[in-house]
């Protein structure tokens, strides 16, 4: 049980869930303690670790200079403990950081200012990703937006130009609380895209700041995801998605902007896994299923389009004969 908040209401309640992560939980929480933006809650969830990242969790939280929550609960996966930190989260917004990544110390500041500014329900900020092997800065994405009004119903680039992941955006949590939206703890991967997809519905304004202030750090085993062991998830939660649209009668005026958000968990994935891998065989033909039934062939053309557009040139060839079904690939690269 959460004990009951008897003071003035934080600006942002920063929900981070965490399992096994004594290596990388510190210094994800030392970016959150030095934030410039006063007024901070942080929501710690420990979903059943078995090393001492709740130890290390509860000596921050001692020492923390605000309001620090800890809450433990048997390992049930990132969608439960993310609820059970919604079901804690006090603040005017809220925020979802991994506990092996890191956030700019101006990250809250910027994109508070953002919403306050624009009235925003969401407002999202660049990422930048990290291989924690090497240590290596493999990419930089930033929004190429200001603002955005309406939503997924009025506003169908929405959809696709903000994007499926949750720890590069804060929301204003009356968003979440008054349409009753939470994580589906049926799923471990992508489903902070459903969860998105959601609250898309309802917006009446989203904005971006465009500096990558979010350090997304990639590579790391013990991610409270699972890393790839649960890639399935994936065309699963795109099928749940679609369906949400279909019942809100939107799927139609959303229908290209989802698939060149599925195309990109497609690709991703085809270029990040290991092509021997049973799972990822798996994953490609419960895709191509999902492509073909909601598509029909508008898939395959949005493909080439999307590989030439985000891959390198010499590259192109490989990720398309990689990412197409057998008889597609010879369609192509056969007729003249």
């Amino acid at each position: 049980m959460c004990p009951v908040d008897t003071e003035e209401t934080p600006i942002i309640s920063a929900i981070v869930p965490f399992f096994n992560s004594r290596h990388t939980l510190l210094t994800c929480l030392d970016s959150l303690a030095k934030q410039t933006l006063k007024g901070v809650e942080i929501v710690l969830i420990d979903d059943g670790s078995t090393d001492d990242s709740l130890r290390i969790a509860k000596e921050f939280a001692s020492e923390y200079d605000g309001r620090c929550i800890v809450l433990h609960q048997e390992n049930s996966g990132p969608s439960v403990a993310r609820n059970a930190g919604l079901d804690c989260a006090t603040g005017r917004y809220v925020a979802f950081v991994d506990s092996d990544d890191v956030i700019g110390l101006t990250m809250f500041e910027k994109m508070v200012d953002s919403a306050e500014r624009h009235t925003s329900d969401i407002v999202s900020c660049g990422k930048v990703y990290v291989d924690v092997s090497t240590g290596e800065q493999q990419r930089v994405r930033i929004p190429k937006y200001e603002v955005l009004d309406g939503n997924a119903r009025t506003n169908p680039s929405i959809v696709k130009r903000v994007g499926p992941l949750m720890c590069d955006k804060i929301f204003r949590r009356s968003l979440i609380e008054d349409h009753c939206i939470r994580m589906d703890s049926g799923f471990s991967h992508a489903e902070d895209f459903l969860f998105i997809s959601r609250c898309k519905l309802y917006t009446n304004c989203v904005s971006a700041v465009g500096e990558p202030l979010y350090q997304y750090n990639i590579g790391n085993p013990n991610s409270i995801s699972g890393g790839n062991a649960r890639i399935l998830d994936i065309p699963r939660v795109c099928q749940q998605v679609v369906d949400l649209y279909s019942r809100e009668g939107i799927f139609e005026s959303t229908k290209k902007q989802l698939l060149y958000v599925f195309l990109g968990y497609y690709l991703r994935k085809c270029d990040s896994v290991d092509s021997e891998s049973k799972t990822l065989k798996r994953f490609k033909k419960e895709f191509q299923k999902l492509f073909w039934k909601n598509f029909g062939r508008r898939w395959i053309g949005a493909l080439q389009k999307r590989v030439r557009k985000d891959y390198e040139p010499g590259y192109q060839k490989e990720m398309l004969r990689k990412s197409l079904p057998p008889l597609v690939r010879i369609a192509l690269y056969v007729k003249r």
